[in-house]
């Protein structure tokens, strides 16, 4: 008698009572209230909205049919108009009729910086007037985020997001002024459009300071996760239960059996599952541990239980709003999951090895009206995807009624440069052109600059990132609360795949969902294709005899900060270079090498140009070396070798100083500077 795990529950027949109730009216206390109502993911929206988002995203975009075009990523500095007010220029980057609310804002800059205003309905003066860097988490790398900000304001991973809502009755305008010139700015605004004779009651700053404690309650609630009060029904706990294999066609046609406990008391909803394994090859069992969920006799979901749970490749402690997973590897879901007769949920061992799964259940009572919506996880899987053609990733298409709530991205990734600089599209209800299109696929999951560095957030998180730089598995995740996405008759989730190196990489994701009855999506299971191999990637090529600036020794610095920038397309010796970024006129970096034997020596160094690098002079030992070499360049990522004959150089240790000492009229204002390697000849 197999010993693998199955869960089932069967609940009696309930007349569905059709309910129509007068929406409340919008306003900020409502909208806080609703971001922790769990219920209200798994009811379609009322008041009705259709949320929409503005971005930065490159002009050039217009149809797949032009390529270029469709995949352009000049994604900075697009504005809807510049505006004169009050003697200053304010770019206005969000502009949207009422009645409405802001969900969530998301930007990042390179050389610039500014003010944010926002600005609702005719009042002549914002609601919020800062910095950026006051306002949205402070400048990068620093930790003077103010806690009581957290979580509605903060700075992830030189991502800076707000997903404080802002309600407005006839119309909300975004603007940002420049106080530094030049430069790059990329934003991201969503938004909700109520349905017209909505009431919305637009906030204020008076709103906001007089709703500092719910700010703070609601704020501690998101930080806490964990389940909310409810009325329970009944309780399972399964513990230590052996997963016997099982083979594809039984999980296909669903005549799989094992432990069953029933229940004739519906309407129900799961409101918790708990999930643990125990096996020798952990990554590998969660991977090959399917969890396939059955409502009312229609199948929602079968997916790897690591990617359900967001983990990804092994066990990767963070906590979102809707996920958690500890360190001792107890993974937990808090998606409400209704089901009006019966629910049927399995673990299945698709692999060969032992593999001992607890599972534990919270359920509930459900209202059971015409606001009733399933809940989907849907899995796609692309084991290899060829980076040397940029395309469009399709995470979901769904049809018929139901709303997005957010997605895992897994990928395996075989070189350290980055592989995420395409844009989300999101095409709702039919729509020519995606009602959604981003700045870049990190700016999505609301960090930027394809920060390989840990984050966990309510709204977002990257469990994992192996390393070094990009190379290896990654996981991000990032799920809606206010900013769900309903669609009526048809949804299409697509990521523009556009790596810098042409390379073989591994796509896996998980999109969360809701529908209501009838609803589909194009979920795919094929047990012969669940573990996400890392592809291949083609060995670097090195020069000969180079001394690597990413293996220099940071002997000392005064500012910015330094890290291995990685692309094969840069024609850097070993594939990547150091980079020092962030810093300014004045700042020093000192690093330090061997030398093996005494003597004179061609003192090659080649080092990388840009639009964004400054003029720098370099010293070796204190000793100044030439003139000053201004790194200025347009139109892409270029080379540069400097070189100094009839250096005499001892045997042992030796510093090369590089001081930052401008920038070119024309050049972005970050001063940055790149090292390939050093050659001493």
């Amino acid at each position: 008698m197999r010993k693998f795990l199955t869960l089932a529950w069967t609940i009696g027949t309930l007349l569905c009572v059709a309910s129509s109730v007068m929406a409340a009216s919008v306003s900020f206390d409502s909208l806080l209230n609703e971001i922790v109502d769990r219920e209200s993911a798994a009811r379609f929206p009322e008041p009705t909205y259709i949320c929409k988002q503005m971005s930065s995203y490159d002009r050039a975009m217009k149809t797949p049919e032009d390529k270029a075009g469709w995949f352009s990523n000049d994604d900075n500095n697009k504005f809807l108009r510049t505006e004169e007010r009050d003697g200053r220029q304010e770019d206005v980057m969000f502009d949207a009729a009422g009645p409405g609310a802001v969900v969530r804002i998301w930007v990042t800059t390179a050389g610039t910086t500014g003010n944010l205003r926002i600005y609702v309905d005719d009042m002549e003066k914002p609601i919020v007037e800062d910095s950026v860097e006051k306002l949205m988490g402070g400048a990068y790398g620093a930790s003077n985020q103010d806690p009581a900000q957290l979580p509605w304001i903060a700075e992830r991973a030189r991502g800076r997001n707000i997903y404080l809502p802002i309600p407005y009755a006839k119309q909300c305008k975004i603007t940002f002024e420049r106080t530094q010139a030049g430069g790059a700015f990329y934003y991201q605004v969503n938004y909700r459009t109520y349905a017209e004779g909505t009431t919305v009651e637009s906030v204020t700053p008076e709103i906001f300071k007089a709703s500092k404690a719910k700010m703070a309650e609601v704020g501690a609630k998101l930080l806490a996760s964990g389940i909310g009060p409810f009325e329970k029904r009944s309780q399972n706990d399964f513990q230590g239960v052996e997963l016997i294999p099982v083979k594809a066609d039984e999980i296909n046609d669903g005549t799989t059996s094992g432990i069953t406990v029933r229940h004739q008391r519906g309407p129900e909803a799961i409101r918790q599952l708990t999930v643990k394994l125990q096996a020798e090859d952990m990554p590998l069992a969660l991977r090959q541990t399917v969890l396939r969920m059955t409502f009312d006799d229609v199948v929602t979901a079968v997916v790897p239980v690591g990617d359900f749970f967001a983990t990804g490749v092994g066990i990767n402690p963070y906590q979102t709003w809707w996920n958690t997973v500890e360190k001792n590897g107890t993974m937990t879901c808090y998606w409400p999951m209704p089901y009006k007769k019966t629910c049927h949920i399995e673990l299945l061992n698709c692999g060969t090895q032992k593999v001992v799964a607890d599972l534990h259940t919270e359920i509930g009572k459900w209202i059971d009206d015409e606001r009733f919506m399933y809940f989907h996880a849907t899995r796609r899987l692309i084991p290899e995807v060829n980076s040397t053609e940029k395309q469009d990733m399709n995470y979901l298409t769904a049809e018929g009624c139901g709303v997005y709530m957010g997605d895992v991205l897994m990928i395996a990734n075989p070189t350290e440069a980055w592989w995420g600089e395409g844009d989300e599209k999101v095409f709702v209800d039919g729509e020519s052109f995606p009602s959604h299109i981003g700045t870049g696929t990190e700016d999505y999951y609301g960090y930027a600059w394809c920060t390989p560095e840990y984050f966990t957030d309510p709204f977002h998180a990257q469990p994992l990132c192996e390393g070094p730089a990009n190379k290896g598995n990654t996981t991000n995740t990032r799920v809606r609360l206010l900013d769900g996405i309903p669609f009526t008759q048809s949804l299409k989730f697509d990521m523009e795949l556009w790596h810098w190196d042409q390379v073989q990489t591994g796509w896996a994701t998980v999109a969360y969902w809701y529908g209501k009855p009838g609803a589909t999506g194009n979920f795919e299971f094929d047990p012969a294709t669940l573990v996400v191999h890392m592809p291949k990637g083609a060995e670097p090529k090195k020069v000969d005899g180079a001394i690597e600036g990413e293996a220099m020794k940071v002997v000392g610095k005064t500012g910015g900060a330094i890290e291995t920038q990685s692309g094969r397309n840069f024609k850097w010796s070993g594939d990547s270079q150091l980079w020092w970024k962030n810093g300014k006129a004045g700042d020093k970096l000192i690093l330090g090498f061997e030398v093996e034997k005494a003597g004179k020596y061609t003192f090659e160094a080649m080092l990388t140009r840009a639009v964004d690098y400054g003029i720098v002079q370099l010293y070796l030992d204190d000793q100044k070396l030439g003139e000053a070499i201004d790194l200025y360049e347009e139109g892409g990522v270029f080379n540069r070798e400097v070189r100094f004959d009839g250096v005499e150089l001892s045997k042992g240790a030796h510093q090369l100083m590089i001081v930052i000492v401008g920038k070119h009229d024309k050049a972005v204002p970050s001063y940055m500077f790149g090292l390939d390697y050093l050659l001493l000849k």
